[in-house]
């Protein structure tokens, strides 16, 4: 098994959240991730195989993924959507993507343009803090045979309305709740 996690493992990650209230500002460098019923959108993104700077062979068989997130109070239901268009950590902001490409739909809401309409996951969590897990096998394995990793954008579909926050890479009270993806893979026999 492989498990990335940004400064404990290899690999890395990039994550933000986009603010409709500040609509120009890149929060890549934050140690949260803001999300609720549609002001904050996080974004979250693993270099996982080896082309991207992974540890993984593109080739490799995934037999099982999973990407947790850790949360603060508050029920709700997440869904996991693989985003359609590139975006990068420190410039990613509610308007656009990237400089000069804009999502399009702002707070990168279009579905089935800016992030798959159909989820790769969907979970419950409860209303105490802890970990949230969604099954992304399907996913790793579609990029591990030829589709791009853009990464995933996360939606809350119902539950308290209230902002919360998941930690993000860059949260430095304890690492070891900074997101992290498990694989277990193997490679492909001729």
């Amino acid at each position: 098994m492989t498990v990335l996690q940004r400064g404990l493992t290899s690999g890395d990650v990039a994550d933000t959240y986009l603010s409709r209230y500040h609509s120009s500002l890149s929060f890549g460098g934050s140690s949260r991730m803001d999300f609720d019923l549609g002001n904050y959108a996080p974004l979250i993104r693993f270099a996982t195989f080896v082309p991207e700077g992974g540890p993984i062979p593109q080739d490799a068989i995934i037999e099982s993924a999973t990407l947790s997130v850790h949360k603060g109070a508050y029920d709700n239901v997440i869904a996991l959507h693989a985003m359609k268009i590139n975006w990068v950590e420190s410039e990613a902001t509610w308007n656009q993507a990237q400089d000069g490409v804009n999502w399009t739909v702002a707070g990168a809401r279009g579905a089935g343009s800016d992030y798959e309409a159909e989820p790769d996951a969907q979970v419950s969590s409860p209303w105490n803090s802890g970990w949230v897990s969604f099954d992304v096998t399907a996913r790793l394995q579609a990029v591990a045979t030829g589709l791009p990793n853009y990464g995933w954008r996360m939606l809350q579909l119902s539950g308290n309305g209230n902002r919360k926050e998941l930690r993000s890479s860059e949260y430095i009270t304890d690492a070891s709740l900074r997101p992290k993806l498990k694989i277990t893979w193997r490679i492909a026999e001729d």
